[in-house]
């Protein structure tokens, strides 16, 4: 038989180039093209970077998947120094000390892996890895092995090391080319600008110098995941695809490639420019007061991920200090009834001493980053006397909040979020860190690459979370649920009960429904030490588990809760309160154990948790029978017999009526 015919040849590409006046456009780090991000010329190529995202355990569209050679890290000019807080240097204060992660002999390396937030020290580390990287150049994770949680310290990748996974390198000129890469275990994702000196010698002649960036993520690691670059002359080979030439003026853009080889006429192509579009800044002798923001359209910003970020409170992020909307030190700002869309960095943030921020009725889309941002300050001090102290007084991060340098009833109320984090993939609706009494009622939230509310530390408290839909989150990264809380840094208020305390008043959670699926943990991720949580009268479906509190968590209280099709109920922790829950077990997996923790965790066979209160709780499955383990293997009757637990049942599911009108039932007040 003849051979078969050849493989079409590919249309050919049909570059347009414009020659590009406004210096300021030379400079432009993003492309709009009809109002829709363009795509920056890059390897590998994507048809759209906003709706082709990562997907763990799915395609990698878009990355590079195969290994590559890194760079390591540059070795710190002296190691980073540990201060370690305790109750002993603020006396007066109430400081519970129930958690000793702190060995002496060895300061800032603990003898377990702990998030212990307000049971045990204040940790933070000074320099090191984290000078001239991070702004200031301190922060939890900056401490030897990244405090006492042992996540690692704060370091990241230096250079690629090889062109192994380029096909059109080596470059003629890759200077300000940028790699996109996530941290293993896909908790976050850094960018790098490949630097002026592009070939270095500690690279070699086949590799790419970093000289900024990687900062974007709090937890340090050595070697990138899945990457991808753009900004390359060299990569310009894809329908959709632009790339700038600052030297020549030039922007040359790929039109597709069945059509005209000219932009329409009535084609629109805008530049980002601008970072921050408002900036509402006072001082505490005059405040910014009164400034209302009511019905406008917010876009195409620049991106910020390059900007300088610090590390708020003790949680996995980084941050940079602005935003499309940037206040600080303000009282009875409103924004109302606006839209962000398409910025390339964050949309709102609340930095310092507010009062009474309201964002009510805003639409919130395609960000590069989060939407809004809630980060306050506390002193510079260390100890009560002042003989210890921060080297820096740039947004301080020491223990004593008491000040309350921080956004204070903030009002979030009627807003919808969605596809956020095309950049950064660390992204929430909101994100919280040194802030306190927030509300967050009535929000519409989905399809997010993380969390959809990310509580980063326990500052303060007071805060309510009452009657949102929060759904399709952790679509992009694991470890992690649509709502998403640590405590590892105690700080010190009065707003518990007007008297100086590392206790914060308890966090209420109400009346939210919320959609775990994806690779959601639990729908609460209470991790890491979080503590004083209410959380009753939610729907909790899909995700694994229901409810979580480890690693030094506690006072951790769920009651009157449905989950919905978890895998098991509920985690225990010391003085924790799991009561009058109905739990849908589904079927499969392994999943008819319940309770997967127990206070033996080798063995999984000892008593409930330290002053654990279970009971009143109806535990559903298919069968209608109960397993307590997996290495205890009794019935739920045998289990509540043996006083481990009061009164819970086990019944068989629910149909889906039942189930409907279990929900409306929750969710209606």
């Amino acid at each position: 038989p003849p051979p078969p015919p050849p493989p079409p040849a590919p249309p050919a590409l049909h570059i347009a180039v414009a020659t590009l006046g406004d210096p300021v456009v030379l400079t432009a780090t993003g492309l709009r093209i009809n109002g829709v991000r363009a795509i920056r010329a890059r390897f590998p190529n994507v048809a759209n970077v906003e709706t082709q995202p990562y997907s763990e355990g799915g395609p990698l569209d878009g990355y590079i998947r195969t290994a590559t050679k890194w760079v390591p890290p540059l070795p710190p000019a002296q190691p980073a120094s540990v201060e370690v807080v305790n109750a002993s240097d603020w006396p007066g204060v109430e400081w519970p000390m129930n958690v000793n992660e702190i060995d002496p002999s060895v300061p800032g390396v603990p003898p377990s892996e702990t998030g212990a937030g307000d049971q045990g020290s204040f940790v933070i580390g000074v320099g090191g890895p984290c000078t001239g990287d991070l702004v200031p150049g301190y922060g939890y994770s900056c401490s030897p092995k990244g405090g006492p949680r042992a996540a690692g310290q704060h370091m990241h990748p230096s250079g690629l090391a090889a062109f192994d996974n380029l096909p059109n390198a080596p470059y003629q000129n890759a200077t300000g080319a940028i790699v996109h890469a996530w941290r293993p275990a896909h908790w976050f994702t850094v960018q790098y600008e490949v630097g002026r000196d592009a070939l270095r010698a500690d690279v070699g002649a086949a590799g790419l110098n970093f000289s900024r960036g990687g900062f974007q993520g709090a937890e340090g690691f050595t070697a990138n995941a899945e990457w991808w670059i753009e900004n390359v002359r060299e990569e310009l080979d894809a329908a959709g695809e632009y790339f700038i030439d600052k030297p020549a003026g030039k922007l040359y853009y790929i039109t597709n490639g069945t059509g005209s080889p000219l932009p329409s006429a009535t084609d629109t192509f805008v530049a980002t420019r601008h970072t921050v579009l408002f900036n509402l800044t006072g001082t505490a002798e005059a405040p910014v007061t009164g400034v209302t923001l009511s019905g406008l359209v917010l876009r195409d910003t620049k991106e910020s991920y390059l900007n300088p970020h610090g590390q708020p409170s003790g949680g996995d992020w980084t941050l940079p200090y602005v935003a499309s909307v940037t206040m600080d030190t303000t009282v009875n700002t409103s924004i109302n009834g606006c839209q962000f869309t398409r910025l390339d960095g964050l949309g709102v943030a609340v930095l310092g001493r507010n009062r009474l921020v309201a964002l009510t009725n805003n639409d919130f889309e395609w960000l590069g980053g989060s939407a809004v941002v809630l980060w306050g300050r506390t002193a510079q001090n260390l100890n009560k006397n002042g003989s210890r102290t921060l080297p820096s007084a740039f947004h301080p991060n020491g223990p004593d909040g008491t000040a309350l340098d921080v956004p204070l009833d903030t009002l979030i109320v009627g807003n919808s979020a969605h596809d956020l984090g095309v950049w950064q993939k660390q992204s929430s609706f909101v994100f919280q860190a040194v802030s306190a009494r927030t509300v967050l009622r009535g929000n519409v939230v989905y399809n997010l690459p993380r969390a959809g509310v990310n509580l980063n530390d326990d500052f303060g408290g007071g805060d309510l979370i009452e009657s949102n839909l929060i759904a399709n989150c952790v679509r992009e990264s694991g470890d992690h649920g649509p709502i998403n809380s640590w405590s590892r840094m105690p700080y010190i208020t009065t707003i518990r009960n007007g008297t100086a305390s590392i206790l914060p008043k308890p966090r209420t959670i109400t009346r939210n429904m919320i959609i775990g699926t994806y690779s959601s943990q639990e729908c609460i991720d209470n991790d890491d030490g979080s503590a004083w949580y209410n959380t009753t009268h939610n729907v909790l479906a899909y995700a694994q588990y229901g409810m979580k509190s480890d690693f030094g968590g506690w006072q951790n209280h769920h009651t009157h809760n449905l989950y919905a099709y978890v895998c098991s109920c509920y985690g225990e922790g010391a003085d924790d309160v799991f009561t009058n829950n109905t739990c849908v077990v589904r079927s499969g997996g392994g999943c008819q154990f319940w309770p997967p923790y127990a206070s033996d965790a080798a063995t999984r066979s000892g008593p409930p948790a330290t002053n654990f209160l279970v009971g009143d709780n109806t535990v559903c499955t298919t069968s209608g029978n109960v397993t307590v383990g997996p290495y205890r293997n009794i019935s739920l009757a045998d289990w509540v017999a043996a006083g481990h637990d009061s009164n819970s049942v086990a019944k068989t599911l629910p149909s889906d009526d039942e189930l409907r009108q279990q929900v409306r039932a929750m969710l209606v007040v």
